[in-house]
Parts: structure tokens; C-alpha cells; sequence
């Protein structure tokens, strides 16, 4: 994906990672007032799509964030201790957010939703992959 943007490393707003794909929201360098979304799916990067942002621009860039920020293994870790932080009985982890936690503070947050038949809860973590809550 990183290619696709141009951008290394990519400047993005959020990334979205589900057991069929991977999702990143981010800005063209080439024109940085453009928030695009790209697609990992299947083993393939889809085209860009354009995200409506209201031409907030400010907002643009106070969401921003590098995408090196969260290193993989941070991801990995904090999708590991998902489960059990949840304490949901025979929860699998459904899908993975990460931005910025605005409007209460500027933290990247991973923030990890774990489901069963029975419940579902929101783990929290920092960009090291610690779990900070569960919601």
C-alpha cells in the first residue's frame, strides 16, 4: 500500500485491519490536502478511493500520523492480549482500528474489537501494543 501512496512513510489518518483486508486512509505527498483510502484484499492493493473530509484541512493534519509509528510487532502483541484483557468467553478479535484517540488526547490508539455469540468488548492499546483499557 505503501507504494500505491507514494509515501514512505505514509502519512495516514487510520488503518483498519479485518481477517478479509486492510484498510488505510491516508494523504497523497503529491497533494497533501487529499485524504485517499487504499485496499489490501485478497493479495492485491485496490485503487485509491477519495475520502470526504468536509475541506477540513486542519483536522486533516491533527489526525495525521506516520504509518512507522505502530510497528507490526505492536500490532501483533496488542492483537494477542485482546482476548484475554476482554475476558470475553470465546472471543476471537474481529477487527483492528488505529488513529489518533482526538478529541480526548493526540495518543495513536490501536483500539481492538473482540466479539462472541454472547458479548463483545473494546481493547485498548498504545502504539507499543500494551492494553491500556477495555471498554
Amino acid at each position: 500500500i505503501s507504494e500505491k501512496g507514494g509515501a514512505n512513510p505514509m502519512q495516514v489518518v487510520e488503518m483498519t485491519i479485518s481477517p478479509s483486508a486492510l484498510t488505510v486512509q491516508a494523504v497523497d505527498p503529491n497533494a497533501p490536502t487529499e485524504l485517499n483510502q487504499w485496499s489490501y484484499t485478497a493479495g492485491t492493493v485496490g485503487p485509491s478511493r477519495p475520502v470526504d473530509y468536509d475541506d477540513d484541512t486542519e483536522a486533516l493534519q491533527q489526525n495525521l500520523f506516520a504509518i512507522t509509528d505502530v510497528p507490526t510487532s505492536a500490532i501483533a502483541t496488542a492483537i494477542e492480549a485482546a482476548v484475554p484483557a476482554s475476558e470475553v468467553k470465546d472471543g476471537t478479535v474481529q477487527s483492528v482500528s488505529i488513529k489518533r484517540n482526538l478529541p480526548f488526547d493526540e495518543n495513536v490508539i490501536m483500539f481492538i474489537n473482540v466479539d462472541s455469540d454472547r458479548s463483545s468488548k473494546q481493547v485498548r492499546a498504545d502504539t507499543t501494543g500494551q492494553v491500556t483499557q477495555v471498554v
